[in-house]
């Protein structure tokens, strides 16, 4: 077992491959399909571990659709947020700046329907967790930002 500040253990080191060797493999399944064309199973074979190993990092498909779409809107939204309301014209009206921050999740939503309104309805209707909680959390932002607009 390691202790606080020390290194990470050969098994630590190998759970954050795997749990990496997932999520991307989840990430470009989702890029390239729709939700509901990707199994499980093919997450698990692009990530090239067994099935078994997958549902040791993650209880259901939804669930890695949350991770890959927090990870989108954490990187696309989040982050940027700053930037993207700070190269508005200071006189641009609220709906115009929000329709600017707005702007990656649409293109996003356009670019993936199906997987865009399956992530909202994975937040709304998945059992409580840390990827729907991460979610809930990117929301709350995303609203708390808007409302300080109007």
């Amino acid at each position: 077992m390691a202790t606080t500040g020390a290194a990470p253990t050969r098994r630590e080191r190998g759970k954050t491959q795997k749990r990496e060797q997932i999520f991307e493999a989840a990430r470009t399944l989702f890029r390239a399909h729709d939700f509901d064309e990707v199994t499980t199973q093919q997450i698990a074979d692009t990530a090239d571990v067994a099935v078994g190993t997958l549902f040791r990092y993650v209880q259901t498909k939804d669930e890695l659709l949350l991770m890959v779409g927090n990870e989108m809107i954490r990187t696309r939204l989040r982050e940027d947020m700053a930037e993207r309301l700070a190269g508005l014209d200071a006189d641009a009206d609220a709906v115009s700046q929000i329709c600017h921050l707005l702007e990656p999740l649409i293109q996003v939503s356009v670019r993936h329907p199906a997987n865009f309104s399956n992530y909202y309805l994975c937040i709304f209707f998945t059992p409580a967790g840390e990827h729907r909680a991460q979610a809930l959390e990117h929301l709350a932002m995303l609203e708390a930002r808007i409302g300080q607009l109007l």
